[in-house]
């Protein structure tokens, strides 16, 4: 945006704005300046100048996903060409979706002007064709369409639309659009009730999703079946332009894919609470002792993570002095952030608690004879759980429970910093980088997996308490029988608890049987 002030002031304006990150550059008197601040965006500053910043938008991996270009153009006339000049020169340097967007000084057409004298059409045919040339579209606008103004009397008055937003095709399909979807429902149930426009918005909205993302996954098997068809066919220029249009539709579609997928991260974590105290904090980004990293390796096996010099973990501990460990103080504060649902590596539970329960609550299913017709129970595996985790989800999940960015981004650099190679014929060569999922074997990927999962769990536990799922309610009673049969007071308990049914009694009874059994 076009500021009109010097740097310093700029900034001093960010900073009160709760933007840490941005470009700050100052103006030229009373025009110019350019100011661009981001907030929890992965973005690279690329270049700079009185004219234009451009940034790059990159994705969790640090990978660059578009590029978007600030642009204010010359006002001066004769140096109208400059600004021309310098978006050819940006799109064709760029290799990514591009978005240029600000101030060019320039309009398109007589109907962007009003008041003044009016535009030349041979500038406006310049602007035109460096759009055309460089293969962008304007996106429209919401609102007024006049974006600068000057005079204060009737006659004097000149409006032009100077600031627009200019993307290519590959942009654009990264962000599908939805307004005309809502404008195009609301505007044609005119008289109806907002309650009946809004369930007509809801149902428009779902058919577009249905229409953009359809089956994602299913599209995508058949669009690589068809690619290894026509793989397997002999090389000619046919067969050479199928797959490359098929492989460009595949990177649509795994576009469509992870777009879809960011936006459902949103929703869970929802349940998902701030557990992590300042205190917790300052213990896990201690710099851990000699002592502390001498029993975090005491810990690991023996013979395994060999090194590419086939060293196992027992020549470390063998020759050790007074470096090397890991971050242990994750493991004692867990209990305090994974509820009870979950008992599988946490200190002081049993993992064989929960599968106990399942078991019992399948028991007490084929055996109930009262109440509602029938009961369902669903299982779920997850296939493959380490390797589909998405590190941006991790760190998601770990911002919205409280850890501090130190801790956060330490446990991100130890994920995203291992290379893995290939031994291959007694050689070790090759060199990958992974872009999600948590290494088998790595102690501390179970309690990462953990966290990923208590999203899930407190998304199950958001939803009992809205009533919208509810939970085996007779499981008390099977458990009891089964249990504690022999018990002295269980079947005079068990015949006041069946009669009364309060369960802040039950519970209180249940807690006095098992003690004195």
């Amino acid at each position: 945006m076009e500021t009109m002030i010097d740097s310093r002031r700029l900034e001093t304006i960010r900073n009160r704005c709760g933007f840490m990150d941005g470009i700050c550059l100052s103006s030229v008197g009373n025009s110019g300046g350019i100011g661009l601040w981001w907030k929890d965006v992965n973005a690279f500053t690329i270049s700079y100048s009185e004219h234009h910043f451009a940034v790059e938008i990159r994705d969790r991996n640090n990978f660059p996903k578009w590029v978007a270009i600030g642009v204010y153009g010359w006002p001066e006339t004769g140096n109208k060409h400059l600004t021309f000049e310098l978006i050819k020169s940006l799109k064709n340097t760029m290799h990514i979706p591009i978005v240029f967007f600000d101030d060019f000084n320039e309009i398109l057409c007589e109907d962007e002007k009003q008041g003044g004298v009016a535009r030349s059409e041979r500038k406006m045919d310049f602007f035109r064709e460096t759009i055309e040339l460089c293969s962008l579209e304007d996106l429209g606008y919401t609102g007024n369409i006049f974006t600068w103004y000057t005079g204060n009397d009737p006659n004097t008055v000149v409006r032009e639309r100077l600031d627009r937003f200019l993307a290519c095709d590959e942009w654009r399909l990264l962000f599908p659009r939805t307004e005309n979807v809502v404008k195009d429902a609301w505007d044609g149930n005119v008289g109806s009730p907002i309650s009946s426009k809004i369930a007509v918005c809801a149902n428009n909205l779902s058919k577009w999703a249905s229409d953009v993302f359809g089956d994602i996954k299913k599209k995508i098997l058949m669009k690589e079946k068809e690619l290894q068809e026509w793989q397997s066919r002999d090389p000619d220029a046919e067969m050479l332009a199928s797959c490359k249009q098929l492989v460009k539709e595949l990177d649509e579609l795994q576009h469509l894919d992870e777009s879809y997928w960011h936006a459902r991260s949103r929703e869970a974590i929802a349940g998902t609470d701030c557990l992590v105290t300042n205190d917790m904090n300052q213990k896990l980004t201690e710099v851990p002792s000699g002592d502390e990293i001498y029993r975090a390796l005491m810990q690991m096996h023996p013979n395994k993570a060999p090194g590419v010099d086939g060293n196992d973990v027992i020549d470390y501990i063998q020759n050790w002095w007074t470096d090397g460990g890991i971050l242990v103080w994750l493991k004692v504060i867990l209990p305090g952030l994974i509820s009870h649902h979950q008992s599988a590596f946490i200190p002081g539970r049993l993992i064989t608690d929960k599968a106990i329960v399942a078991f019992e609550i399948s028991h007490a299913m084929k055996r109930r004879k009262e109440g509602r017709a029938g009961t369902m129970a669903l299982k779920l595996d997850m296939s493959k759980a380490y390797d589909h985790v998405e590190w941006s989800f991790l760190e998601k999940v770990m911002c919205k429970m409280g850890f501090c960015g130190d801790w956060i981004g330490k446990i991100l650099m130890c994920l995203s910093s291992v290379p893995y190679s290939f031994k291959w014929n007694g050689q070790v060569d090759g060199n990958v980088v992974p872009s999600r999922g948590l290494r088998q074997g790595d102690s501390i990927s179970p309690y990462l997996f953990l966290l990923c999962a208590e999203a899930f769990s407190t998304l199950l536990s958001k939803a009992a308490n809205d009533k919208l799922i509810t939970g085996a309610q007779m499981i008390a009673f099977y458990l009891l029988e089964r249990h504690f049969r022999n018990a002295r007071k269980l079947p005079k308990l068990l015949a006041y608890m069946k009669e009364h049914r309060d369960k802040k009694l039950i519970l209180k009874n249940l807690k006095c049987l098992i003690v004195n059994v």
